[in-house]
């Protein structure tokens, strides 16, 4: 993308991952693994972020960190873990999104107009994941594990669990398969189900990231590459293997990659002063 040392405007960056994800539904749609090191580098296109598609709708506050949560670890709470974590929050509530993304070329109906077993299975995990944060001490061992601050522990405890699966070709136009899905997930348990189709970038928040959690600290995996390193940001200073993040950057010139390296050394400077 150029030797500039800027950032790389929301715009060229919101045209140039549209056409990567469209590229990968019509070429790789059988790929889950594809998907996931997609919204890895692109946490702007899954729910959550305060986008027009968050579950509990724009808040005013970016998610704990600005942090997209890769493949959490609920310490044996779950037989299969989210495939991404955010955690949305307000005034009052505290939301964890739980999601889990499946090849976007699995079926959610048989020949019959019956559920597969792949939709089946998947939603399952939904159903589990509520169940088990229902209970108070998983739901504290929860927290703990992510290293929340107090001020989001004591907030109101209020998780959205998200499934993205299959297209909408399958059911448009049929009246009996859009109404079947319409009740293939419960809304009042907070379940929500995503066609692909509804996905695409809401770039509210040019630095978020993608990170991993391991004994409560949180590794930054992927930066986009519209993120600027803000000397102020107190959230920066709480990620780890940020210079090794900066070094994988897409579409981002090696002149920007070393003065965000610039900018992370003073930022590093003053969290020990």
């Amino acid at each position: 993308m150029g030797e500039s040392p800027e950032a790389l405007p929301t715009k060229v960056y919101s045209k140039l991952i549209k056409d990567e994800f469209e590229e990968l539904l019509l070429n790789h749609g059988a790929n889950e693994k594809a998907f996931q090191r997609f919204f890895e580098r692109n946490p702007c296109y899954l729910p959550g972020s305060r986008g027009e598609f968050d579950p509990i709708g724009q808040s005013g506050h970016g998610p704990h960190l600005k942090a997209l949560i890769t493949q959490p670890e609920l310490n044996g709470l779950v037989r299969r873990n989210p495939d991404f974590l955010w955690f949305a929050w307000d005034s009052v509530v505290l939301s964890p999104i739980l999601i889990e993304i499946e090849a976007p070329d699995k079926n959610y109906f048989t020949k019959t107009n019956k559920p597969t077993s792949d939709f089946t299975q998947a939603r399952h995990q939904l159903s589990e994941w509520r169940a088990i944060l229902s209970m108070p001490e998983n739901k504290l061992k929860f927290l703990s594990q992510f290293n929340l601050p107090a001020s989001l522990r004591n907030l109101v405890f209020d998780p959205y669990y998200v499934l993205i699966y299959g297209r909408r070709s399958e059911y448009e136009n049929d009246p009996w398969r859009t109404q079947q899905r319409y009740t293939m997930v419960s809304r009042a348990d907070h379940e929500i189900l995503m066609s692909y189709d509804r996905l695409k970038p809401f770039i509210i928040d040019t630095n978020l990231i993608c990170c991993e959690v391991k004994g409560g600290k949180y590794f930054a995996k992927h930066l986009s590459p519209t993120f600027d390193l803000d000397y102020f940001d107190l959230d920066v200073k709480k990620l780890e293997n940020l210079e090794i993040a900066i070094d994988v950057m897409q579409h981002t010139s090696p002149q920007r990659k070393l003065l965000l390296k610039k900018k992370l050394m003073k930022t590093s400077r003053s969290k020990k002063a």
